[in-house]
Order: structure tokens, then C-alpha cells, then sequence
């Protein structure tokens, strides 16, 4: 059984791909002649399964395609084109072939899926001026999980495979342009939680921007749904240094694939609108894309609900969709499918019957860990109605399998989401959306992710005031307090982090930076964002965990510098969070702690 994820999508923009699409599976169609007879022949070497992909478009019955064949393999050095494909298949001079193998990577990759056959790539070639006949495997696969998605093709976990449905063939029938094929549009569109959740909150707005939208879509404190803060990306546009391309979390791009939708099937319009933001104490203005409901979207919505003779509009849920990034997928998918089960029956339930119920299926789950769950649904697009302190799941649920082998106790567990559960329980007053950093501190590939959030969860949620620095020359962040500041490295390690000499030589270049504070040691002069009040100063390095001899490098930066620090994982920070916003503990404390010049342990009463 492969492991998928659907009902999240990226780079699924062009809506008219869908009719290409589904014409694959429909024998002797235009695009499936298309494919049989010139782009598989052309396009596809040996090597990348051009055999395979014949038959397939070849087979008797019913089309049915393996995921694999539909989305293409990418680009590994087994669909790397050579100078001499790259000359017969685009006919280009030999010199440009040579600097596309020399280039390798996406742009030199050979088509491998049926999907990327039948979609023409945005990016131009330099030399002819002409696109690409074929997309890249990514694209090709986030159109793939949006025909799934929508109801248009129907997946089979156990085989991997995709067929298209019975909406997909109707969709599929339906004339170029038609208002039938709009109104079948939308309804495919309509089946999708996520798209439902988008536009629910836009019909209770006047309007929303892509982080106003990513800040409540998804599943609570997972790093697969993480959004960047309004008021840090107004200040990142403002500021010089920062690359403000690369701001936008994994549930902001969401928003923004999704509110795109809405507006192409005219359920959504999107405007230019300044918003000011308040940062470092200062207001910065940003001109943001803002989305905003169509009277047809409301009137829409009120249909899906069931508040018209229409009747309520079935959702497509696939468990599939109950996870994305976060570790352990398949045991979080089972829990929260039996969940919405649990939950979409006649009456309410409270936490405590869910969790007698989940015990009584192999789970042991904490109230919290129920509660978190339920405001994902929530925030996934499923309608919850909460009558005192039980809640009922009012949807009408099409496609969710709740199907699985009863968990081993722990044992399906890893311990980040061991850590996870033991935080959940125990962070009363913090929000739990910055459950995240325990996820993000193991993710080397999400530094930057890790940076944003942890100066989010410093800033917005503890109240410090302090700025994710992060690029070239700078440290990944500040904070301070009257007259107090700390400086902050950031590193995401999966097994721990162990200071190494090359960065604790980095620290102490900063500290002797922010002591001399002259432009000619750094032009960046990053120290400005603390005020010159701020006299005293330490250092912290944040990881998910440390290991070696790192206590020996604190100490060796603070005989450097005469600047106390320390290192502190991120299952602590949260625990230093709970204390302040509790009121157990001064912001002021917090300083004194970073100064201890070892690694943070926080111990709290479970």
C-alpha cells in the first residue's frame, strides 16, 4: 500500500488541465490518441518506461492507471536526457543541448507520465522561445491529487491505481464552456473540504489574505500546515536584506491554490488591498492579495449546507487527507478516520466517550490530543456542531476508509509524536499551533520554517518583541525585553545537534559584532534591531535535541565573549512558554535562564 496524500495541493492552477486529464481514461479520445500515438513514442525513452506506458493506454476494458505511470518519476539520473534525445526530441543545436545535460535537474528531465504528456510547461526554452511539450513530475502530481481530491478519479490504496469515476465521466461529457460543465465544476470543487473551509471563511469576511486564511486551515500544530505571521511578512517586505519570495508556510500556499480556484469558478474574486501591521513597534504597510466571497459563492455555500430544497452536499473525505507531513501518518490517518466516524452519527459525543471509544479500537489517546483533532476538522472543512461539551459531525461523508490493523500500543508511534502527546498534555495556555516546533526542530529541510515559528511562538504568542533576522550575515533571530536581549541560532537537526567549533566560531563573531556594533565588521549592522537601551545580552542555540561535547563549546564562547548562553530543544522552549504566559514565570526570568551557560531543562507537573 503507497503512501498518498490528497486534498492538500500545490501548482494546480491551470482548472481546464482537469478535461485533459480525464480524457486519458477514455479510450480513442483525442488526448488518449494523442498519447498512444505521438507523445509516449516521442517524448518517453525506453529507460523511462515507454513500454509500459503503451500498454497501459493499450489495455482491454475499463483504463486504469497506476499512480506512478500517471505522475512520472521525476528527475533521477535514470530520466536524465542525453545530448542526442534532447536534439531529436526538441530539435535544437547541439550547443544548447549540451548546456541543458549540463544543467541537469527538472529542465533536462525526460517525460515518464501519462499526466506530464498532457501538460505543456510554463517555463520557455531561451534558445527557441517555445515551452516545453511536457510538465515536470510535480506539477503532474498536484494535478493528480486534485482530480482525486474532487471526486473526478476515484483511487485505490490497496493497488495504487486511479480510474475515473462516474462524476469524472460526466465532467469528461459535458461541452467546452457549458454552464453544465460549470455547474459540474463547482460541484466536484464543492466536495472538497479544504475548498468548503476557504470559502466558508471568506463568506463570513470582507475579505482574506493568503496568511489570514493559512493561520486557520488544517490540522493544530502540525509542521505540514504551518503559515507565516501577517505582521513579520509586512516588515520582511519592507526590509531590504529579506528575501520576501521564499515567505509563505505550507498552509498560506494552500489558501492561496485554493482561493485561486474559487476565483476561476467565480465563487471568489481577489483584490489589491494595503494592510498595515504592527512590528518591532513600528506600523509597516504591505499591498496583499485579499480574497473575497461572490454572492454565488454564498448562495453556494448555503446549498452545501442543506438550507435549500437542494439538499446537503456530500464531502469527499480520504483518509489520505487526515496527514500530510507529520511523522507516524498512517496511525494519525487511522485515528482521526475513526474519529469522524465516531462522530458523524446520529448524536453528540463528549471527549471522553471519543476516547473510550478510540481505547476500545487499540488507540490511548489523551483528551487533548481529541481536542486538537476535532478543531483540525474544523479547519479542514467539516462541519462540527458543538452542543455543550459534545460534538457531532453533521456531513454527509463520502469515500472514508476507516479500515486498518488495530495499533501495537506505542510501538506505531515515533518519538516525535510521543513528544508531542507529552506537550499536548501539559500546555494549558499556550496555543498549541506551536506544537510545530517539535516537528520542524527535526526537519533539516524546514530551517527556515523553524526560524520563523520559533520567533512567531516568541513574539506573538509570549509577547517579547524581537525579529527573524535569518538570511546572509545575520543571526536567525533577536528578542529582547526592556533591557535585556537574546540572540538566537536556529538549527533543525533530526538527531540532535552537537555544536560544532565552525558554529560556535559563528556565534562568537556575532556577539563581538552586536558589542562593537561597527558597519565596517558587518554592513548589514543587524544589531540595530535591538534599541539601544538593551544592555545586557545572551545567546541560545534551539535544536530538537543536543549530543557530543556542545557544553564545551558554550563554554568556550563564553570565555570568547563573557557572554552567557545555552541551548535549550524545543520541547523546553514550549514548556519556558507555558510558564510565562501562565504567569509562573517573568519574561524577565526568561533571560536569566538563557544565561545559565548549559542546556534548558524545564520541568513541569504532568
Amino acid at each position: 500500500m503507497s503512501d498518498r496524500t490528497f486534498g492538500w495541493v500545490q501548482d494546480s492552477g491551470e482548472i481546464a488541465a482537469l478535461k485533459r486529464i480525464a480524457a486519458i481514461f477514455v479510450r480513442d479520445s483525442e488526448t488518449h490518441r494523442y498519447l498512444k500515438e505521438y507523445a509516449i513514442p516521442r517524448y518517453v525513452p525506453e529507460r523511462c518506461g515507454k513500454k509500459a506506458l503503451l500498454d497501459a493506454l493499450a489495455q482491454p476494458g475499463e483504463l486504469t492507471y497506476e499512480y506512478g505511470m500517471l505522475k512520472g518519476k521525476g528527475d533521477s539520473s535514470t530520466t536524465q536526457l542525453t545530448v542526442r534525445e534532447n536534439i531529436e526530441m526538441f530539435g535544437i543545436a547541439e550547443s544548447e543541448a549540451q548546456k541543458r545535460v549540463a544543467a541537469r535537474g527538472r529542465g533536462n528531465a525526460a517525460c515518464s507520465g501519462l499526466i506530464q504528456a498532457v501538460l505543456v510547461a510554463q517555463k520557455k526554452f531561451e534558445s527557441t522561445g517555445e515551452s516545453k511539450p511536457y510538465q515536470g513530475d510535480w506539477p503532474a502530481e498536484c494535478f493528480l491529487r486534485l482530480a482525486v481530491s474532487i471526486g473526478m478519479l476515484d483511487y485505490c490504496a490497496a493497488t495504487d491505481t486511479c480510474a475515473l469515476s462516474e462524476t469524472g465521466k460526466r465532467y469528461y461529457e459535458t461541452a467546452e464552456g457549458s454552464l453544465e460543465e460549470r455547474n459540474l465544476l463547482i460541484s466536484m470543487f464543492l466536495s472538497c473540504p479544504p475548498v468548503v473551509r476557504v470559502l466558508s471563511l471568506l463568506a463570513d469576511s470582507d475579505g482574506m489574505t493568503k496568511f489570514e486564511i493559512g493561520s486557520r486551515l488544517g490540522f493544530v500544530g502540525e509542521a505540514g500546515f504551518t503559515t507565516v505571521p501577517q505582521n513579520y511578512f509586512a516588515y520582511a517586505c519592507n526590509a531590504i536584506d529579506v528575501d520576501k519570495s521564499v515567505l509563505e508556510g505550507t498552509a498560506d500556499k494552500y489558501a492561496r491554490m485554493i482561493g485561486g480556484w474559487l476565483v476561476k469558478i467565480k465563487l471568489a474574486e481577489k483584490n489589491k488591498r494595503f494592510y498595515t501591521e504592527s512590528y518591532l513597534n513600528r506600523e509597516y504597510e504591505v499591498d496583499l492579495e485579499a480574497y473575497r466571497a461572490t454572492e454565488e459563492g454564498r448562495r453556494r455555500l448555503r446549498q452545501l449546507a442543506g438550507y435549500s430544497s437542494r439538499g446537503k452536499t456530500s464531502k469527499i473525505v480520504l483518509k489520505e487527507m487526515l496527514a500530510t507531513k507529520t511523522p507516524d501518518k498512517k496511525y494519525v490517518r487511522n485515528r482521526r478516520a475513526l474519529i469522524i466516524e465516531y462522530l458523524n452519527g446520529s448524536s453528540a459525543k463528549t471527549v471522553d466517550d471519543v476516547c473510550k471509544f478510540l481505547a476500545s479500537q487499540g488507540f490511548d489517546e489523551t483528551n487533548e490530543c481529541v481536542e486538537d483533532d476535532i478543531k483540525g476538522f474544523v479547519n479542514i472543512g467539516l462541519t462540527v456542531i458543538e452542543s455543550g461539551s459534545a460534538y457531532r459531525i453533521t456531513d454527509k461523508i463520502e469515500k472514508l476508509d476507516v479500515s486498518y490493523q488495530p495499533p501495537k500500543r506505542s510501538s506505531e508511534r515515533s518519538d516525535v509524536t510521543l513528544v508531542k502527546e507529552r506537550c499536548r498534555s501539559r500546555l494549558k495556555t499556550i496555543d498549541h499551533r506551536y506544537l510545530n516546533l517539535i516537528e520542524l526542530s527535526r526537519d533539516g529541510a524546514a530551517n527556515r520554517e523553524f526560524e520563523i515559528q520559533t520567533i512567531a511562538f516568541l513574539t506573538n504568542e509570549l509577547g517579547f518583541r524581537g525579529v527573524r533576522l535569518g538570511e546572509s550575515r545575520k543571526p536567525d533571530g533577536v528578542v529582547y525585553e526592556r533591557d535585556y536581549g537574546a540572540i538566537i541560532d536556529n538549527k533543525a537537526y533530526k538527531d540532535g545537534y552537537n555544536l560544532p567549533i565552525a558554529q560556535a566560531d559563528e556565534m562568537i563573531r556575532y556577539l563581538e559584532e552586536n558589542n562593537a556594533r561597527d558597519p565596517g565588521l558587518n554592513k548589514t549592522e543587524w544589531w540595530n534591531c535591538f534599541p539601544p537601551e538593551i544592555a545586557r545580552f545572551c545567546f541560545v542555540f534551539v535544536s530538537s535535541s543536543f549530543k557530543g561535547e556542545f557544553g564545551k563549546q558554550l563554554a568556550y564562547i563564553r570565555r570568547r565573549t563573557n557572554v552567557p548562553g545555552s541551548a535549550i530543544n524545543a520541547e523546553n522552549l514550549l514548556y519556558l512558554g507555558e510558564s510565562i504566559k501562565s504567569g509562573t514565570m517573568s519574561r524577565r526570568d526568561f533571560f536569566k535562564i538563557l544565561a545559565c551557560n548549559s542546556e534548558v531543562e524545564i520541568g513541569l507537573t504532568p
